[in-house]
């Protein structure tokens, strides 16, 4: 156990590879064993579903992980969970100053792009081996979202450009080499300003983080302009950004299917 709290410790991000590995309940027994204060720092690094797994395990130990770790790790966890499960978590907390902490971390309000935050299946450890990450995308079926890419501290590096990574990466480089960064958004603002301020680019979500730049999640470009044009009746300073917006992209889609189809005929 002590060699394992040192791996985890010094390690993190290879600490989660070497277990990643394991049958799911071998995995959550070697984190159960891990010190309060480190446990978190490796559950927030797990796929989304062995989070839950973990959690699910032993519901007065999750309350202790998140009472005695350093408080962005608690942060990390939680925003990779429901938000009505996060709020039970919270709730179970006995320290008054932590429970008031991460409580305040979870209450953006509903025009914000904080209340749209959704977890990505997939984070990436930057110096994770491109060998390791094209045999994890192989087993994958179907699309699986947005793939992120973080440092150790999970500050987000951006996400993985694939067209790059298909060209002859060597096997041994990490993955941050293969590094897209589009221009995150902070959750504090109006899903009406983050629409405005949205541009074409090859993905189809936006990646969301705070003011130190760590990794909250993602939103899918498609539910902020769903959600900014419902909201277009509800203030009219609002509307002529929003409505130019949409004529800009709508135009530019327009352009591109044109081009496109006037390839094709081309060829």
């Amino acid at each position: 156990d002590s060699l394992n709290a040192d791996f985890a410790r010094t390690r993190p991000d290879g600490f989660v590879r070497a277990i990643s590995h394991l049958e799911l309940h071998d995995a959550v027994d070697i984190i159960g064993r891990l010190p309060p204060e480190l446990a978190p720092s490796v559950v927030a690094r797990l796929p989304s579903g062995h989070i839950q797994a973990v959690i699910d395990s032993d519901l007065t130990r999750s309350d202790s992980w998140l009472s005695d770790c350093p408080i962005n790790d608690a942060a990390a966890v939680l925003s990779r969970l429901p938000k009505d499960r996060r709020l039970t978590l919270i709730n179970s907390i006995k320290d008054r100053q932590r429970r008031q902490q991460l409580l305040r971390q979870q209450r953006y309000p509903t025009h914000s792009v904080g209340s749209m935050v959704r977890d990505v299946a997939i984070r990436l450890s930057g110096d994770t081996p491109v060998a390791e990450v094209q045999a994890l995308l192989s087993r994958i079926d179907g699309d699986s979202g947005p793939t992120v890419i973080v440092d150790s501290s999970g500050h987000f590096l951006g996400s993985i450009d694939f067209e790059a990574l298909a060209s002859g990466a060597r096997p041994d480089a990490p993955i941050a080499d293969f590094a897209l960064m589009p221009k995150p958004i902070l959750p504090e603002i109006s899903i009406s300003a983050a629409a405005a301020q949205c541009q074409l680019s090859e993905l189809t979500w936006l990646p969301v983080v705070d003011h130190q730049g760590q990794f909250l999640g993602s939103v899918r470009r498609t539910d902020l302009l769903r959600a900014a044009g419902a909201g277009l009746a509800g203030g009219p300073s609002t509307q002529p950004s929003i409505l130019r917006f949409l004529g800009d992209a709508a135009g530019t889609l327009g352009a591109l299917v044109d081009t496109a189809l006037g390839g094709r005929t081309r060829g």
